[in-house]
Order: C-alpha cells, then structure tokens, then sequence
C-alpha cells in the first residue's frame, strides 16, 4: 500500500509569473533516498497580476526514522570539507586586506596633451 503525503496544500498558478511573459519553465525537482525525500517546486502563492512574483519553494518528506549518530563517514567528511573551505576562504580574505594595507598608494594619472 503506497501512503499519499501532500507537500502543500496550495496549486500554482499558471496565469501569472514567468510563464505568462517567457517561455521559462522549472521542473520540479526531485532528490531521495529509501528514508526521506526533498521536493523543489517554482510557486505562485505570494503573487499577483501586478507583480508576477515566483517563488521557489521545497518540502521534505519523512517515510522513516532516520538513525542518530553510526558510522556515516560521508557526513564526516562532508563537515571536514565544508570546515576546510571556510578556514581557507578566511584565510584568503585576511591575506586580501593584508596585502592592500601593505601596498603604496597608486601614483595619481596625469593627462598627456595632445
């Protein structure tokens, strides 16, 4: 037996945003896995005629426990990278703002005549 779960209770409008003007299309999208399910959709909820407003909105769907704690390398290393990224972004931006105080003040430009 398959069980229904709603992502939202609201359709979308076709008769507004970026549908009406261009020819844009966003499928929705799609990401799962045998515990839950992330869902994306483009939404016209918070528009109106005037404004054409377009949305992106998403949804998890829950269909089993997920397990707390294991021996999930991959969220290991992915926390590793993300802390690598970071350090080295910060590192970049202090060298960055090291390197202006350090230079000289670029000459000023003078006119050549013609």
């Amino acid at each position: 037996m398959v069980e229904e779960h709603p992502l939202t209770d609201r359709s979308v409008s076709r008769r507004i945003g970026v549908w009406t003007g261009a020819d844009i299309r966003q499928p929705p999208g799609v990401a799962s896995l045998k515990e839950f399910a992330v869902v994306g959709w483009d939404d016209t909820r918070f528009g109106d005629t005037t404004t054409h407003t377009q949305d992106i909105f998403t949804r998890v769907a829950q269909f089993e426990a997920l397990g707390a704690g294991g021996s999930n390398d991959a969220a290991r290393y992915a926390i590793g990278a993300m802390g690598g990224l970071a350090a080295v972004g910060l590192i970049l931006l202090v060298l960055s703002f090291a390197a202006r105080r350090g230079a000289p003040p670029a000459p000023a430009r003078r006119n050549a005549p013609a």
